[in-house]
């Protein structure tokens, strides 16, 4: 038996294991976030629509899209789920402005 004849064999063996593997992967990651969802929460869908959850059942969310505009999504259409903005309260930046006593770099010709 030629090994020589196996060889593409195994390497479209190897590449279907991992397509498929990476597709698992996906799909797990798609379940959890559909899994996650709680109303209030801010979320993108797979069109990229900003919206907030405002019900979820087993296979369906209602998002509102805009004040008092709620629609009812798949749940696999959610692509993410936004993280709230952190306001900081730290000291304020550096005013980049150079300040009068600071020379600027013009030169006259």
């Amino acid at each position: 038996m030629n090994f020589g004849s196996l060889l593409p064999l195994v390497l479209l063996a190897a590449l279907f294991y991992m397509l498929t593997r990476s597709s698992k992967r996906r799909q797990r990651a798609a379940a959890q976030v559909a899994d996650a969802l709680t109303p209030g929460a801010e979320i993108i869908t797979t069109a990229g629509m900003l919206a907030t959850v405002r019900a979820v059942d087993d296979k369906n969310v209602e998002l509102e899209i805009a004040p008092g505009v709620v629609v009812r999504y798949v749940k696999a259409a959610v692509a993410r789920v936004v993280p709230p903005e952190v306001d900081d309260d730290g000291p304020p930046e550096p005013d980049s402005s150079p300040d009068e006593d600071e020379p600027t770099n013009t030169t006259e010709t």
